[in-house]
């Protein structure tokens, strides 16, 4: 299974810093809400960015940093 989160962003083009918080990671096995444990951090391995806006093409998706804060 995964945890998966949306990161909208506002303008194409424009850097932005979105935030995804653990508590609004949803679990998910093939892309279906499943019911699972609340996402624990300790257990991630592998972080995954999927462009998911419905359109063929070319695009770029440039990350400067993923990091986790404590907040």
């Amino acid at each position: 299974g995964a945890y998966r989160a949306t990161i909208r962003t506002l303008t194409v083009g424009e850097w932005s810093e979105p935030t995804v918080f653990f508590s609004e990671l949803t679990p998910t096995v093939f892309g279906q809400r499943v019911n699972a444990p609340v996402f624990n951090p300790d257990n991630a391995s592998v972080i995954s960015l999927y462009v998911n806006d419905g359109l063929d093409g070319p695009f770029e998706l440039v990350v400067g940093e993923i990091s986790r804060c404590a907040i």
